[in-house]
């Protein structure tokens, strides 16, 4: 009897396993796992069509003629500003946003606009019928003699009629409801929209056939479906707006064939979507003149100078001027307390002991003279001020404490300890590769020595063999455009510890440090040479794959610390969130880099026994 049996997929990469687990084995992103539909086993499986390739022959790049790409203007001047002048023929784009928000809308106008340049349209709808699309039609006043529309959803069917036809300009509405007949899955699981996307951008680049494909939202914003889908087309678009209001924002994360950085400005009317020609003036449209608490300052979004109204908070809450001088008096006061303190501890360390001392009675006995001059108004402003100074000083205060107590806890590892069970691990061929380069990053600054938490990530759960381990600390110098790296390799090519010096103005951007580091090893016989047969993301033939591994610190609630020492930890790690994450500090993001807890404190104190009824 047959059986049906369940599959779950990555929303990420596409990765299918029979049973759910929390991480995918595939690209190692959590929560990412959803159930598709049953297959049924036991009856023989349809094997699915296997399309041939395109035939064609390697050419060298000097040989490959210097066409200029067709556009073809959309008919709207904003939706062609963010496709970089128009649509490029044979390109995939996929637009995406909300329900209701317009994307069908502005597509139907978009075929009307293309069908009087004399241009050939098929509008392709999964979700409505031929009849539906024609009540939006006439709502829209599109009377075209010459677009053609398809209510289906099979997509093999769908390119037997863009076959026939062959459109200039084809809309495909939507990419979640296509699926193909010879898969099991459903439609709008992974796998289907995984294989139609395939299909769909073969065609695109064999009949030369410019096609738009709608995507449904997620409840986070993203596109429904494998994040490959982003990838595969080469254009993705985003609607933006607010379902209660008119206006609507169009903006491009990814284009192959223009910038990303401009922004299409839209109305929804009665009679569809309507360009909003000057945004400034729409935007400043609601501002009082003379009108105090605001202020008009000009952005700029792509090529597009906007003007915007920005309401100083302060203002509103100070109401007058009178307010706010008392508490600007006072913040210049404490600020050039703090500035003196800072400047006699740099004369007191530069060896000019009497002169610090001089200097540190003199100026802060008349900045103090201020400073009580200041505090008569306290209730007239000057409060907001010593609370502003305070929150800064708490601040100040737990993070210095926090890291107190996180040095304090650190534990490091001598060569001599580490370097002999990582060559076992090194050296045993029955435990598969993790990946050929681990990377770690650390934030002790010693070279001699290696942290105890990579050791222990290394070993933990399941041992992560690797071509070469390395722990890398980036420091940052004073000097603005420092670049340079230590490297300690402790007599083995298989560990290394890195320190990376970066001045303040240098991009932290570590792959591509990271890189550099590896090929000069490679080339100087530090490092042995590394080579992979499948494509990566890095496109890095001389170095293998890599994979980036961060530690974070959790407050384990059975750790030995005082409240005091908790409160700071627990204030550290609020600021650490709210400041943003390493992850996107060194530009590890494309990477997906793997992110481990480990607890901060390895004393603890034993929870009290159970006792057994």
């Amino acid at each position: 009897m047959a059986k049906e049996k369940t599959l779950f997929a990555c929303t990420a990469c596409g990765y299918e396993t029979s049973r759910w687990v929390g991480r995918c084995p595939g690209c190692g992103a959590w929560n990412t796992m959803v159930e598709s539909a049953p297959i049924v086993t036991g009856a023989p499986a349809k094997t699915p069509k296997q399309r041939p390739g395109t035939g064609a022959s390697a050419m060298l790049l000097r040989e490959i003629p210097e066409d200029v790409a067709v556009r073809s203007s959309t008919g709207i001047s904003e939706l062609d500003r963010v496709l970089g002048g128009g649509i490029v023929e044979g390109a995939l784009m996929l637009i995406g946003g909300d329900p209701g928000i317009g994307k069908s809308t502005l597509l139907l106008q978009v075929c009307a606009n293309l069908c009087k340049t004399g241009k050939r349209v098929l509008y392709v709808s999964g979700e409505e019928s031929a009849k539906q699309l024609k009540l939006r039609a006439n709502r829209l006043g599109i009377t075209s003699e010459t677009l053609y529309v398809l209510a289906e959803n099979a997509l093999d069917n769908v390119e037997e009629k863009l076959r026939g036809l062959s459109p200039d300009v084809a809309v495909i509405d939507s990419i979640q409801t296509m699926y193909r007949p010879d898969m099991a899955s459903a439609p709008g699981s992974v796998s289907q929209i995984r294989e139609c996307t395939s299909q769909i951008m073969r065609l695109c680049k064999e009949s030369g056939t410019a096609i738009f494909l709608v995507g449904h939202v997620t409840k986070d914003g993203a596109i429904a479906g494998p994040r490959m889908l982003e990838h595969m087309v080469d254009v993705v678009l985003y609607f933006e707006g607010d379902r209660q209001q008119e206006y609507r924002l169009l903006r491009a994360v990814k284009n192959r064939f223009g910038s990303v950085n401009e922004l299409g400005v839209f109305q929804m009317t009665e009679a569809g979507m309507q360009i909003v020609p000057n945004p400034s003036e729409q935007l400043l449209s609601h501002r009082a003149k003379g009108a105090s608490g605001s202020v008009v300052f000009c952005g700029l979004e792509g090529s597009r100078p906007l003007l915007c109204v920005s309401t100083l908070l302060v203002l509103a809450m100070f109401r007058d001027s009178e307010h706010i001088s008392a508490a600007y008096g006072l913040a210049l006061t404490v600020t050039m307390i703090t500035t003196t303190i800072l400047l006699a501890v740099y004369i007191w360390h530069d060896g000019k002991r009497v002169g610090a001392v001089v200097f540190t009675v003199v100026f802060l006995a008349i900045q103090f003279l201020f400073f009580f001059a200041s505090m008569a108004k306290f209730l007239h402003g000057g409060w907001f001020t010593m609370l502003l100074t305070l929150a800064i000083l708490l601040i100040m205060y737990t993070w210095n404490e926090g890291t107190k107590l996180e040095r304090a806890q650190r534990r490091h590892m001598q060569p001599a300890d580490c370097v002999p069970v990582l060559k076992h691990l090194h050296e045993d061929d029955s435990i598969p590769y993790f990946a050929d380069n681990i990377v770690y990053l650390t934030s002790d600054p010693e070279m001699k020595r290696v942290d105890t938490d990579i050791f222990f990530s290394i070993f933990a759960d399941h041992p992560k063999r690797a071509r070469a381990w390395w722990a890398v600390s980036v420091e940052t110098s004073d000097n603005p455009f420092t670049r340079e790296y230590s490297v300690e390799n402790f007599g083995t090519d298989f560990l290394f510890r890195v320190r990376i010096r970066l001045g303040f103005k240098v991009s932290q951007s570590i792959p591509a440090y990271i890189h550099q580091i590896m090929n000069d090893l490679s080339k100087s016989g530090d490092l042995p040479k590394q080579t992979t047969r499948y494509p990566k993301l890095d496109a890095d033939p001389n170095i293998g794959p890599i994979r980036y591994v961060l530690i974070h610190k959790a407050l384990m609630p059975e750790s030995k610390v005082s409240q005091k020492g908790a409160i700071s930890l627990k204030i550290k790690y609020a600021i650490r969130h709210l400041a943003g994450s390493p992850v996107k500090w060194f530009g590890l993001a494309p990477y997906n880099p793997l992110i481990e807890i480990q607890p901060l404190f390895l004393a603890t104190e034993r929870p009290p026994r159970l006792k057994r009824v």
